[in-house]
């Protein structure tokens, strides 16, 4: 909506929701925490920053399982992002789209294993403290820092990966990009994180307590 509004003031935003039944799943503590992505090999590299090693330390922690969903037969699997085999187990399921809409019976069920749901948005950016220092103003009172945020995302982005993680009762940890926040109140119905520190604060909790991982997932 924001990129159109210097062409027109009337926009309407369509939301694209993939059609998931809903799903009442219950939340039990248990040996291995299953981590759920769905969505292109181009999110799972860019979580290499950020969410990746906060997956990898979670696995020093205890068992974790990634599950990845994505179309590998035509894209391939990521070059890079997906955490060390040696202490994240990684399970590759391939999507496989449903008809009219909705999502394939084997999606969801892949999806609905998860324990936690991964919702990554952010791209990034690369020699950050150098690009902080090029895109800073002279003037004194802004004072910027070297800690300020400066953060890169697709204009595209929209809650689409979040939706079916609601439907099947996965609560999530998502970027603090608008189109995410609009849904997920931080402790609330989710959890939004952006630094590889926020990202593992999140996981650690919801990994250890059922009990929140259900009411963030019946608040979502």
């Amino acid at each position: 909506r924001e990129a159109f509004l210097r062409l027109n003031p009337c926009c309407l935003t369509l939301l694209m929701f993939p059609l998931v039944d809903p799903v009442a799943k219950e939340h039990a503590d248990h040996g291995q925490i299953v981590l759920g992505y769905h969505g292109n090999r181009a999110h799972i590299e860019a979580m290499a920053d950020t969410v990746t090693p906060a997956i990898e330390e979670l696995g020093r922690r205890r068992p974790v399982r990634l599950v990845c969903i994505t179309n590998a037969a035509k894209h391939g699997l990521p070059a890079h992002g997906l955490p060390d085999p040696a202490v994240v187990e990684v399970e590759h399921v391939q999507f496989e789209p449903g008809e009219s809409g909705a999502v394939a019976p084997s999606f969801a069920a892949a999806l609905g294993r998860a324990d936690i749901g991964l919702v990554p948005n952010l791209l990034p950016v690369h020699e950050h403290r150098r690009a902080l220092e090029l895109t800073a103003s002279d003037d004194p009172w802004l004072a910027y820092e070297p800690f300020d945020w400066l953060v890169r995302f697709k204009a595209s982005s929209n809650p689409g990966r979040l939706y079916p993680f609601a439907r099947l009762g996965v609560p999530v940890v998502a970027d603090f990009t608008p189109s995410l926040a609009q849904f997920v109140d931080d402790g609330v119905t989710g959890c939004l994180a952006a630094t590889a520190e926020g990202w593992l604060d999140a996981l650690d909790r919801l990994a250890a307590s059922a009990e929140l991982r259900a009411a963030l997932a019946h608040g979502l």
